[in-house]
């Protein structure tokens, strides 16, 4: 992750997954906290992104706030623009395309608490755009039309 890169150490170029990376050690020790400190506030659900480190995040505020099966759902509308997806230098990889975000019976390998019957509300897909190398399109129907980050995001790929 990016708190290893800050110590001289490269973890990018051996990750499975690099546009997906897991949660840190001191990201875990943070969602730790949360779950501590929402444990009596009445949380019976968390949706998360279909992101790894959401997913362990979700899993580990669960387990602090004593949820039990069926207490995380994934939800892809959460998941972040496709733009997030790409590498922040030209060096850096691409993304693994097979596939782009884990599926919810995936994600169980994170977290013991997914919900495999929850339905997202806003459905996203991702694809690549063949009319430009190493461009994400991202699909779903609350999506703006062509803006001026679709712009930027394309001449990042480029």
């Amino acid at each position: 992750d990016r708190a290893i890169e800050k110590e001289g150490k490269d973890w990018i170029s051996t990750a499975p997954r690099p546009h997906d990376p897991r949660l840190s050690i001191i990201g875990l020790q943070q969602a730790a906290n949360v779950g501590l400190r929402l444990k009596e506030k009445g949380i019976t659900k968390i949706l998360a992104s279909p992101l790894v480190r959401a997913i362990q995040t979700a899993q580990t505020v669960a387990v602090g706030l004593e949820l039990g099966p069926n207490s995380v759902c994934v939800e892809e509308g959460l998941v972040e623009q496709a733009k997030s997806f790409r590498g922040k230098t030209a060096d850096e990889p691409r993304p693994n395309w097979n596939p782009l975000l884990l599926p919810p019976s995936e994600l169980c390998q994170y977290s013991d608490k997914i919900d495999l019957s929850y339905r997202s509300l806003v459905n996203v897909t991702h694809r690549k755009d063949e009319s430009a190398p190493n461009t994400v399109m991202e699909v779903h129907p609350t999506m703006l039309t062509f803006n001026e980050r679709d712009l930027i995001t394309a001449e990042r790929c480029n």
